[in-house]
């Protein structure tokens, strides 16, 4: 009952933030210690159209996932824990959303780490805890940016994120370092594919709305310095993150893990648009993906769930007795491919516009094309596949969850192009997107008509191996130290961090800390 009644707070929630859409700006500060101490600790928060509309989004994507987790966890023990834990992850979202200085911000920040580790952590098993594990130690990197920069915040008396300029290089470092962390880009990325042991409703809100586009939202809030100053590093990174997350999605046959590895390719999608000045088509297809990646991961869950476990994609069929759910994953896989009239379509089409005018215009049309192959080999396998095996079980509440999101999976899009971005002239087809559509169109043929895609394996099989190397040490982590470490690392770093506290050089701290960062990683 208790879930029914927040299920609907969580709706009614999402409608008053849409109607706080054409409310305008504003400020709202608390103060914390102010009357009791010398210190002034507030906070500030800032509703404006754009957090009011991702907020909305975020509110209707989680009450969705929880009416899906009424019936997805239903037979779980401890479903209570789990439920409340839920809550407060989707809490800590909303307080990341509206923060706008980094005292508030790290309540929603830290709070978005601790309870990730939680429902990760859920089914008691050895790879849950490994997997949280490694997503907590990897998002506590950015953790420890975020307070570094409130004590940066201390010696120019402010929390706000307009910086002088005696300490902007090295704020903008912290935060763009915690935004990478956070939204699993390299050499971060290990984490997101081991969230899938969470439950999939968990991984369904993680990889859609909330804890990875956490970093992206971080640098859409940024200051402008912090994107002009690092932009090409953030490009750099990005770029590298999208080429390994499709490459790793087009060889993959867990489920699964290939919506993580879309999940991490279009959030480099979004920072390469940010990290070029295209701010708001990156908003516009953070709010996109967000609604298109939930429908995709219940869709999965769902099929998981009629298959009794199994995640195989060579293992798993959608026969006609289940149209409507074949249907809806259907419409999630057309909508990430940005096939024309779906959510993803205005997002990626408006993305590719803009930057039709930039040098590095080409590369974004890769992500278009690499998202539309592994697509396209997914929907092979799921819906074309000859398996059998299936149970016959059905389930009326995952399916009018799945139901209702599907909707704003296909109008969505037009909704956000119409209220945030008014025509003001008719685009017309240039001949980039007209190569698009050729090689999208060849390519998808080619897929579709080859026997197997065993080629595809033995390609990438050396190039994966060599790029995704943390994978042995995530997954088996407990094994591993040993063969990491037997006691020779302890005289380096003594010496190196004593080495670094005689010095009073600032620059000697930097790169003393920074050589231990990358030792430990290492």
């Amino acid at each position: 009952m208790m879930n029914k009644i927040f299920n609907l707070l969580l709706f009614l929630l999402s409608a008053l933030s849409l109607c706080t859409f054409s409310w305008g700006s504003l400020f709202i500060q608390i103060d914390m210690f102010s009357p009791f101490s010398s210190i002034s600790w507030s906070w500030l928060f800032f509703f404006d159209a754009y957090s009011a509309s991702f907020s909305s989004v975020v509110l209707l994507i989680s009450a969705s996932i929880v009416f899906y987790s009424m019936s997805y966890m239903q037979q779980e023990k401890e479903k209570i824990k789990f439920f409340l834990t839920l809550y407060m992850f989707i809490l800590s979202m909303l307080i990341l959303i509206f923060s706008f200085n980094i005292s508030s911000l790290l309540v929603g920040w830290d709070g978005l780490g601790v309870t990730s580790f939680l429902l990760i952590y859920y089914y008691h098993s050895l790879k849950s805890t490994n997997s949280s594990l490694i997503t907590l130690t990897l998002n506590r990197v950015g953790d420890l940016m975020i307070i570094f920069s409130i004590t940066m915040g201390l010696t120019v008396y402010t929390w706000n994120f307009f910086f002088s300029e005696e300490t902007i290089k090295v704020f903008n470092f912290l935060l763009m370092t915690a935004a990478l962390s956070k939204s699993a880009q390299l050499p971060f990325s290990s984490w997101l594919p081991l969230a899938m042991a969470a439950p999939t409703p968990v991984s369904s809100l993680v990889h859609s709305s909330t804890l990875v586009t956490a970093g992206v939202y971080l640098l859409y809030r940024a200051p402008l310095s912090m994107i002009s100053c690092l932009s090409n590093y953030i490009f750099f990174i990005t770029s590298l993150t999208l080429i390994m997350s499709s490459v790793l999605a087009l060889q993959s046959f867990d489920l699964k893990e290939i919506v993580a590895f879309s999940t991490m390719s279009h959030i480099s999608l979004m920072m390469m648009g940010i990290s070029n000045g295209l701010y708001k088509f990156s908003f516009f297809h953070l709010c996109t993906h967000a609604l298109f990646k939930a429908l995709l991961f219940m869709c999965s869950g769902y099929l998981i769930y009629l298959h009794s476990g199994k995640q195989d994609i060579r293992t798993l069929h959608l026969n006609f007795q289940n149209y409507k759910v074949k249907y809806i994953f259907f419409i999630s896989s057309c909508s990430m491919m940005g096939l024309p009239f779906m959510a993803g379509f205005y997002s990626k089409d408006g993305l590719i516009d803009e930057s039709s005018f930039l040098s590095v215009s080409m590369l974004f049309v890769i992500p278009v094309l690499l998202s539309s192959l592994y697509t396209m080999r997914l929907l092979y396998y799921i819906c074309l596949s000859k398996t059998s095996g299936m149970s016959l079980k059905t389930n009326d509440m995952m399916s009018f969850s799945m139901f209702s999101l599907a909707w704003f999976s296909i109008f969505s899009g037009a909704a956000i192009q119409w209220s945030l971005f008014p025509l003001l002239f008719i685009s017309m087809m240039p001949q980039l997107k007209t190569l698009i559509l050729i090689m999208l169109i060849m390519s998808s043929l080619i897929l579709l008509y080859s026997p197997s895609f065993k080629y595809m394996n033995l390609f990438f099989f050396l190039l994966v191996n060599k790029t995704y190397f943390l994978n042995f040490y995530s997954t088996k982590l407990s094994r591993s130290f040993f063969f990491l470490e037997k006691g020779w690392l302890t005289s380096p770093f003594s010496a190196l961090l004593h080495w670094s506290a005689i010095s009073l050089s600032n620059k000697t701290l930097v790169w003393g800390l920074s050589l231990v960062t990358i030792m430990a990683f290492l």
